[in-house]
């Protein structure tokens, strides 16, 4: 019996954290440009061309540019909402 109090508390609790903790995805508004690529609404990772790119974030979200692919390794560098300039890395990351 007690196996299987154990076995329906888990999920029990799982659903109530991901009340709590649950929330959905926001995009920033506005455009991204990687290069001369334009992100529409652009969420999460994105990567980009080469070791160093021409960002231009025309978003209301900052952006987080990282050292390698698929947002991998720390926070090199921050572009506010209206910034542009070349930065070093291979990703960003849109709040």
């Amino acid at each position: 019996m007690r196996r299987v109090t154990r076995l329906l508390a888990v999920p029990a609790v799982a659903a109530v954290l991901a009340g709590f903790c649950g929330g959905t995805a926001h995009a920033a508004s506005g455009t991204l440009y990687i290069g001369n690529i334009p992100y529409a609404d652009p969420a999460g990772c994105k990567n980009g061309a080469g070791r160093a790119f021409q960002l231009d974030n025309d978003t209301d979200g900052r952006v987080f540019v990282h050292p390698r692919r698929d947002c991998g390794g720390p926070v090199i560098a921050v572009i506010e909402p209206g910034d542009d300039r070349t930065v070093p890395g291979q990703s960003v990351f849109v709040e």
